[in-house]
C-alpha cells in the first residue's frame, strides 16, 4: 500500500482521535483521580495517603453538609430527556 492510499483510508481517523485523547487526558482521567482521593486522606501536599474508604462521607454527613444538589440534578435530567424536539 502506498503513503497515499494510507492517508486516504484513515485520514477521518484522525479528527476522531485527537479530540477522544484530549477528552481522556484533560477530562476522565482528574476525574477519576479526583474521586479515588475523595477516598484516600491525601493533603494534597505529601505524597503519602491512606485509603480510608467511604469514611471522609460520613465526617461530611456528620457535620450537616448533605448532597444538596441532589433533587436539582433530578430536576434537570427530567426536563432534558422528557421534552420534545421542535417540529418543522
Amino acid at each position: 500500500m502506498t503513503i497515499r492510499k494510507v492517508l486516504n483510508k484513515y485520514w477521518g481517523w484522525t479528527f476522531l482521535i485527537v479530540p477522544l485523547i484530549l477528552q481522556v487526558v484533560f477530562f476522565y482521567f482528574p476525574m477519576f483521580q479526583g474521586a479515588f482521593y475523595s477516598f484516600t486522606n491525601w493533603t494534597g501536599l505529601t505524597y503519602n495517603f491512606d485509603f480510608v474508604g467511604i469514611n471522609n462521607y460520613k465526617i461530611l454527613n456528620s457535620i450537616g453538609v448533605t448532597f444538596t444538589f441532589l433533587p436539582s440534578t433530578e430536576t434537570v435530567l427530567v426536563s432534558t430527556f422528557s421534552s420534545r424536539p421542535p417540529q418543522r
